[in-house]
């Protein structure tokens, strides 16, 4: 009975989390209910956030709001977000499907808020997604270049002063001039919005392929890493630029390994039309 009851609220918030559209989104004022404690199978459960921080319900209206994805991950449910039609999936998997197997549910949850650190500078958030041990490779020319990429370690990104820290990047396609910047100018290359790519690849490349989708063009290569990622499971992300030219466009390969039976991201390959 108990698990139904949070089933039914788990998919209370999911209708209420897409029923918003684009210019409909309404600011409102809710408060933060820490006092609410939640049980599963009448043992006291805590909800957390994908990187180990702690979440707490909300209060609104009178009613009670639960994180979806914490919820889910409670009662054994997959969850998916479809940031293109705005839809929100869970899947009572079994065990048994290939994408469990394949620690799928556990890297879109990395990937996701992999993208929302990156956007908004969040290196704290950023530190606790990185590899323990081999940190986050960074990659700007399209290619993995071990010589020249930049790979920070978790001690790094914890540091008060990590944005204001400078590195050389390596050099910037079209320049033979090395590319010295902090950590803040850098990350000015990923301001977009991870939540609604283009297109999306898993463990499937899917960049530079314009404003037209051809699949025959589609790989599993990721240039220059096939020994360092050998291993390794990956996303893509692919934005088309202002002007929707075929040239004008960014792409993001997030790439993750497992380390003691969690995925951890290890490698950042940004894409770009090069020259």
């Amino acid at each position: 009975m108990i698990k139904r009851m949070v089933i039914w609220t788990l998919l209370l918030i999911m209708v209420s989390s897409v029923s918003y559209g684009a210019g409909r989104y309404q600011e409102i004022r809710a408060l933060l209910a820490d006092d609410i404690k939640i049980f599963v199978n009448e043992k006291q459960v805590q909800l957390t956030d994908t990187d180990g921080s702690i979440l707490v319900p909300i209060s609104y209206n009178g009613r009670t709001y639960l994180p979806v994805r914490s919820v889910a991950a409670l009662v054994s449910y997959d969850v998916s977000w479809d940031g293109i039609g705005k839809t929100i999936s869970l899947d009572s998997s079994d065990g048994s499907s290939t994408e469990e197997e394949s620690g799928y549910a556990s890297i879109a949850a990395t990937a996701y808020s992999t993208g929302i650190a990156l956007q908004s500078k969040d290196y704290t958030a950023l530190a606790k997604l990185a590899h323990p041990v081999k940190g986050i490779r960074f990659s700007i020319n399209g290619s993995v270049v071990a010589e020249t990429d930049i790979v920070l370690k978790k001690a790094e990104l914890e540091r008060s002063d990590a944005g204001d820290r400078t590195y050389t990047w390596g050099v910037e396609d079209g320049s033979s001039a090395p590319m010295i910047k902090t950590l803040n100018d850098f990350m000015e290359r990923f301001q977009k919005d991870f939540e609604n790519p283009v297109r999306t690849g898993w463990n499937v490349r899917v960049t530079g392929l314009g404003i037209q989708n051809q699949p025959q063009y589609e790989t599993a290569i990721i240039e220059g890493g096939e020994t360092l990622y050998g291993e390794c499971e990956f996303v893509e992300y692919y934005f088309e630029g202002t002007s929707r030219q075929e040239f004008d466009w960014n792409s993001y390969v997030l790439i993750f390994e497992k380390y003691q039976d969690k995925y951890y991201l290890t490698g950042i390959l940004h894409n770009y039309w090069l020259i």
